[in-house]
């Protein structure tokens, strides 16, 4: 993705009058631009821990940030070839909905995690 062009920016209602910035493209490239970075970095981040540390092991309290992670290991392939696995500590003070969450993230993902009870 390159940075938007100034030209790609503008428009104008006719053909005879003058262009004018805008914004809201602006506002969505920038957007798309940062997400496509923060998901580049993540992945970056993810596959050096997976394929430079022996028994990579992640966390997931099954809140929004650990559930991306999921998916980008899923993504990766990491979670099929079991190259990293998942840990979820149950500590029987859950709500009873978040471990029919991991049951539903773990058929769609298509792993099983290692759930440690305290």
């Amino acid at each position: 993705l390159r940075p938007p062009s100034s030209s790609s920016l503008l428009m104008a209602d006719t053909a005879t009058e003058p262009k004018i910035f805008d914004q809201e493209a602006y506002i969505a490239q920038s957007k798309e631009m940062r997400l496509k970075h923060l998901e580049e970095q993540a992945m970056f981040a993810l596959k050096i821990a997976v394929e430079n540390y022996g028994n990579a092991v992640f966390p997931n309290a099954l809140i929004a940030g650990d559930v991306v992670i999921t998916h980008l290991l899923h993504r990766m392939g990491y979670l099929q070839s079991g190259q990293a696995k998942v840990m979820v500590v149950d500590t029987f003070h859950l709500f009873p909905e978040t471990m029919e969450f991991l049951r539903e993230i773990e058929g769609h993902y298509g792993f099983e995690a290692e759930v440690f009870c305290a």
